[in-house]
């Protein structure tokens, strides 16, 4: 999203990995996760 500070990630986490998409905001210092329910 050029220009607005965020930057979209590919994660691969755990054993067998598993695939996350994440968002990075570096223009603010608010810092949120969701969860599964």
């Amino acid at each position: 999203m050029p220009g607005s500070g965020e930057y979209l990630m590919k994660l691969s986490l755990g054993t067998p990995s598993r695939l996350y998409w994440a968002t990075l905001d570096t223009g603010s210092d608010l810092i949120w996760t969701t969860c599964r329910p």
